[in-house]
C-alpha cells in the first residue's frame, strides 16, 4: 500500500485508510488491539467498554484504554492503559467481538463514578435507553459501597431517564436539576426526580446545548 493508507491504532497494529472510517470505529479498533495485544487476561472497562457497546457518554476521554484486571490492588496507569484494579462478577461481563467486556449496566455505573454529575446523568440515561433496567443500575451501585464516586453516582441514577434522547438533552437536564429554581416553575409537572422535562427557566429558552456536549468519540451531537 502507498504511505499514507494504513493507520496506527496500537504499537505494531495498523489498520487500512482506503476505506472511509469513522473516528468511533478508529477507536473501538484501538481498543480491540490493546485488548488483544494483552499478555494476560483483563476485562474491557469504563469508557473502553461504552465504546464496545456503541453507548453514548457526554465528553468521553479516549486517552487511555481501560483495563479491569479481575482482583483488588495492583492498579495502575500506563501511557496507553488504564489497568483498573478490581472485581468483576460473571453476571457483569458481556462478550463484544469476541472480547470480555464489562456489561452497559456496570460500565455505565464505572463511567458515572469516575466522572461529573453531568456525566453520570448521561450514561445512565443511555444505558436505559439502550435497554438496561433501573434496578439492575441500583443493584450494581449498591454492590459499590465505599467505593471511588458513589455519592454523585447514587444522585444520578435517581433522576436517569429512558427517555432522554440524545446527549445532548441528557446535558441540558443534568444543568436543570443543579439548578431547579432557576429553570423550573413550582407547578412543574414531574416525571424524573421531582422535575418536568421541558425547560422553562423563568418564561426564558434555555441556549442549545449541542455546542458544549459530545459522543462519545467527543465530537459535537
Amino acid at each position: 500500500m502507498r504511505a499514507g493508507q494504513l493507520f496506527k491504532v496500537w504499537p505494531g497494529v495498523y489498520v487500512d485508510m482506503t476505506k472511509s472510517r469513522t473516528r468511533d470505529e478508529l477507536l473501538r479498533l484501538r481498543v480491540v488491539a490493546a485488548a488483544r495485544s494483552c499478555s494476560e487476561p483483563f476485562v474491557l472497562g469504563y469508557q473502553s467498554a461504552a465504546l464496545m457497546h456503541s453507548i453514548p457518554l457526554l465528553k468521553p476521554d479516549h486517552t487511555r484504554v481501560h483495563l479491569i484486571s479481575g482482583r483488588i490492588g495492583g492498579g495502575r496507569v500506563e501511557s496507553k492503559r488504564h489497568v483498573h484494579g478490581a472485581v468483576v462478577s460473571e453476571g457483569e461481563i458481556s462478550e463484544v467481538s469476541g472480547l470480555a467486556v464489562t456489561s452497559i449496566a456496570r460500565t455505565a455505573v464505572d463511567v458515572a463514578r469516575s466522572g461529573t454529575f453531568d456525566q453520570a446523568l448521561t450514561a445512565f440515561d443511555s444505558a436505559l435507553r439502550m435497554g438496561t433496567d433501573l434496578t439492575e443500575l441500583i443493584s450494581v451501585l449498591d454492590s459499590m459501597r465505599g467505593k471511588h464516586g458513589l455519592s454523585h453516582a447514587q444522585r444520578a441514577v435517581v433522576a436517569a431517564d429512558r427517555l432522554s434522547d440524545t446527549v445532548g438533552e441528557s446535558w441540558s437536564r443534568a444543568q436543570m436539576l443543579a439548578c431547579p429554581d432557576r429553570y423550573f416553575s413550582a407547578d412543574s409537572s414531574t416525571r424524573t426526580g421531582g422535575l418536568s422535562r421541558g425547560p422553562i427557566m423563568n418564561g426564558k429558552g434555555v441556549s442549545p446545548a449541542s455546542s458544549m456536549v459530545s459522543s462519545n468519540t467527543g465530537v459535537g451531537r
